[in-house]
């Protein structure tokens, strides 16, 4: 059983969810960076159903739904496709793991999103490190403060 965004679901909501299971859920959303196996550009569907099924399959074991405000359903038709292989998968040579979930966390069918609108950009709320934010942050932070030298 997978764990998938809705088709034709609500991109606010969506990108909500997405930086819910990227944050507090926890989910793995390392594939979903770009560069990564699963990363597809402007395609909100496809890295959401990443995220949710990571989470779910992670932690439905425990009590984890795979809800996500109604944006998402499970389905028994493996999503996964080429390098894209999805938690759970038999593509990835085992059956589905079995996680405990961490302790407080709440199932992702009462998520509450972040204050302000969502961007287009993966970009987890909890400000969780990735390769791309780590290598913005040594690049282009300091080339934000140059201004500030010349006043």
């Amino acid at each position: 059983m997978f764990c998938v965004a809705k088709q034709g679901a609500d991109a606010t909501a969506l990108q909500a969810g997405l930086n819910w299971a990227c944050g507090q859920g926890r989910a793995n959303c390392a594939p979903i960076q770009p560069g990564g196996p699963c990363y597809k550009q402007n395609d909100l569907e496809a890295l959401a159903s990443y995220a949710y099924n990571d989470y779910y399959q992670k932690n439905f074991a425990t009590g984890g739904s795979c809800g996500f405000n109604g944006t998402a359903t499970t389905t028994t038709s493996d999503p996964s496709s080429g390098q894209c292989v999805f938690t759970g998968s038999s593509m990835a040579g085992g059956g589905t793991p079995a996680a405990s979930a961490p302790s407080g966390l709440s199932p992702p069918s009462s998520f509450t999103p972040g204050i302000g609108s969502p961007s287009n950009t993966l970009i987890p709320l909890d400000g969780a490190e990735s390769l791309v934010s780590s290598v913005w942050s040594a690049i282009c932070a300091p080339l934000l403060a140059l201004p500030l030298f010349f006043l």
